[in-house]
């Protein structure tokens, strides 16, 4: 019997989300989560709102708009064109 290994993914790196934009403000996130979106950039927003224990204070009860790394570039380009 051979045994056939898997292969090791080799971009693992352009998998990870990484962080674009921080807002404690929700409106503010849902703009720029809309603005990334109607240009085709793929983003989710992480609400650190829904904590175990909720804080709505600064960065603690914020919200941070996360893109996948290969499209880092172009969304802050976007983000930084829009105002």
């Amino acid at each position: 019997m051979k045994v056939i290994p898997f292969s090791k993914r080799k971009n693992d790196k352009d998998r990870a989300w990484v962080e674009v934009f921080f807002t404690p403000l929700e409106y503010e996130a849902y703009i720029i989560y809309g603005l990334l979106k109607s240009r085709g950039v793929p983003c989710h927003i992480q609400r650190l709102k829904h904590l175990p224990h909720p804080v709505d204070l600064g960065q603690l009860g914020g919200f941070h708009i996360l893109v996948p790394s290969i499209w880092e570039k172009i969304a802050k380009g976007i983000i930084e064109n829009a105002g």
